[in-house]
């Protein structure tokens, strides 16, 4: 009786991870609807990490203008180089520098698309 009590809790406990698992798909889950700014800063940190890599010291934050058509995010390498980056318009279009030299300019859309498809 003790041994099919043991396999029936190791069984019960394998079957919640395992659907622990497949209902965890955060790394599936984008940005939807509606908070811009989290895509924008979703997006720069997703440029900065596939162009310039993750040695990043305070990865980006951003804010939004009065009017909230503008953003504007910063953060700091490891090496102490400024990352910053701009979007405004609709559809958003971005622009990353790191270090004063720019290393994107599209739109947010695309960058979070692209990054969906990656993982």
């Amino acid at each position: 009786m003790r041994t099919s009590r043991s396999a029936l809790a190791g069984t019960l406990a394998t079957a919640g991870l395992v659907s622990l698992t497949a209902c965890s798909q955060t790394a599936e889950l984008q940005p939807v609807a509606g908070d811009k700014i989290t895509s924008v800063a979703i997006a720069t940190s997703d440029v900065v990490q596939s162009t310039v890599g993750t040695e990043v010291l305070t990865w980006p934050t951003c804010d939004a203008d009065a009017a909230g058509t503008t953003y504007t995010c910063q953060g700091v390498m490891l090496n102490g180089e400024p990352i910053t980056s701009t979007a405004t318009g609709d559809p958003i279009a971005l622009t990353v520098t790191v270090g004063g030299r720019e290393v994107f300019q599209g739109l947010v859309t695309d960058v979070i698309e692209k990054a969906g498809r990656a993982r």
